[in-house]
Formats: C-alpha cells, structure tokens, sequence
C-alpha cells in the first residue's frame, strides 16, 4: 500500500494499524507483524512529521529555558480559545445525538493513551519519573481494574454508541484522517524515542487543556439528563487532567530545561505539534456538527412537506 498524501486518512490509517502492532501485548503479538507495510510506513511517518514541522514556526519558539513558561502559557490561552466555540455549544446547545458523536469521535482519539504515559516514563528519574507513575497510577484505576481509564471510557461510549443507534447521526462517526492524528501524534512521539523531548511538550498541553474539555462535556451532559454513571469518568477528569498537567510542566518538564536548556526549543515544538493537530481536528468536528444540523434540518422539512 502505498499513499502519497500523509495527511490522508489512508495514510493515517497506516500509520495507526503500525502503531497498534507495535503496542500489541504478547498474547497477540505478532514479531512477523512488525515489518508488514513498514517500509510504506516508514515513509509515510517520515513525510507526515516532516509537514507537521513545516508548519511550525521555529522563529517563534522559545530558545531559553526562562522564556518557555511565559511561551507555553500563551501556547494554553491559544488552544483553549481556538476550541472554546466548539464546547460553548457542546456545553449549552448540544443535542444528545451531538454530544454522542464527540464522544466517539473522542473513542477513536484515545490511542492507547495509558500505553503512551507508560512510555513516557521511560529514562526519567526522582520527582519526574514520580509525576509521571502518579499519572499512570491514575489511569490504571488506582489498582482497581474496574476503575481503569479505558474500562470506564468504553463503558461511558456504549451509552453514546446505542444513544445513536439507527439514526441518521450514526453515519456521521467515521473514521477521519484528522481524529486519527490527533491519537496518531501521541504514538507517534511515544514509539519513536528520538522524540521523546518532543512527547513531553505535547503531553503537558494535552493534560492541561483537558480540564476544560471535560467540564463543557459535563455540563453538556447533565443538560440533557445522561445518567451519573456514564458521567463519572468525565467528570473525574476535570480534576485530575489539571493536575497532571501542572506536575508536567512543574515536576518534568522545567526541571528538566533549567537543567538542560538547549532542550528548550525541542520541548516546545511538541507543544506547538499538539495545538495545530487538535486544532484540526476541533475544526473537523465543528464541520461534522454542521453537516449533521443540515442533514436534521432536511430530513424534517421532508417530512412535513
């Protein structure tokens, strides 16, 4: 299989299936499966970074370390007003087939983010590497099996899943090449080590952003009366995604700068990959909403003609 557009979804859809082998656990894993595609997708994945980082503007970036925080906080406001529209709605106008199709929009987003915390914590050492354990410790339930993260999440997205069921919604959850990104990104920086630098920067905005997902997600949801237990593992997150966005960038992330400053720059370009890939995928799922709110809106002036 071969693609000449990396941002494709065939290309996304690569990439993604590789990333996937590559995580497989040894009950499924296949040795033989880590070289099927490879070469394609070697130079898919090589082509796709290379135009990320085309778009980053490297003159910007902050080349010390006591001028990443006041960057990065920028970097913050930037994210959060770019998606605010987009939650406002979630949060106060949604309708509950809407809300379902973020949800599992957010479902084919999650790429195996407890494997990524796993991964990020390779080579780290004393506060950094506890941040990181707290993190994971959190996603595994806290030793709890029926707590874990992606248990309650696929839990909390069946509910959205038969919320759309045979409705005309349902057709609007496909996969697109901008949600595959979005998961693809994190594997992407987690898999490959050379850019683990990079994977701090874009984890801290991603934890530190969430809060705000959640909550207008929350509110949403207890605007249209979906039950408390299909709410609890997002609500949860509104707390504890501001907290491991904070050990980020306080216990990981500025140590390791104050440090090692030449990292500055390196960290930063992960920050600036995550804010333009989510802000496409926002984008892609304002277009979705919309084209659902016509498809609605035509389906009722049929039927009562």
């Amino acid at each position: 299989m071969t693609t000449h557009d990396p941002c494709s979804l065939p290309a996304q859809q690569l990439l993604n299936a590789q990333y996937l082998r590559e995580l497989a656990g040894p009950q499924e894993f296949d040795a033989t499966a880590l070289e099927l595609h490879r070469a394609d997708t070697a130079a898919v994945e090589s082509a796709w970074l290379a135009r990320e980082l085309a778009t980053v503007d490297t003159a910007t970036l902050p080349q010390r370390a006591e001028d990443f925080e006041p960057w990065y906080r920028a970097r913050f406001r930037e994210q959060v007003a770019a998606a605010e529209p987009f939650f406002d709605h979630l949060a106060q106008h949604a309708s509950l087939e809407e809300l379902s199709v973020y949800v599992l929009y957010e479902e084919q987003v999650d790429g195996r983010f407890d494997d990524v915390i796993a991964m990020a914590q390779m080579g780290l050492k004393g506060a950094a590497k506890v941040a990181l354990a707290a993190n994971y410790w959190d996603e595994m339930g806290e030793g709890d099996a029926t707590q874990m993260h992606t248990r309650l999440f696929c839990d909390s997205a069946e509910y959205f899943r038969n919320a759309i069921a045979g409705t005309q919604f349902g057709r609007f959850v496909q996969p697109t090449a901008e949600a595959l990104a979005n998961g693809n990104l994190l594997l992407l920086l987690s898999v490959r080590r050379q850019h683990c630098v990079r994977l701090m920067g874009a984890l801290t905005l991603l934890e530190h952003t969430a809060p705000r997902r959640f909550s207008r997600a929350v509110q949403g949801m207890r605007r249209l009366g979906v039950p408390e237990d299909i709410i609890y593992y997002h609500e949860m997150h509104v707390k504890i995604d501001a907290k491991h966005g904070d050990d980020l960038l306080n216990q990981v992330v500025l140590p390791m700068l104050r440090e090692r400053p030449e990292l500055t720059a390196e960290v930063a370009t992960g920050v600036q990959l995550r804010l333009q890939v989510a802000n496409r995928y926002y984008a892609m799922l304002e277009d979705v909403f919309a084209s659902a709110r016509e498809t609605g809106a035509s389906v009722a002036l049929e039927a009562t003609a």
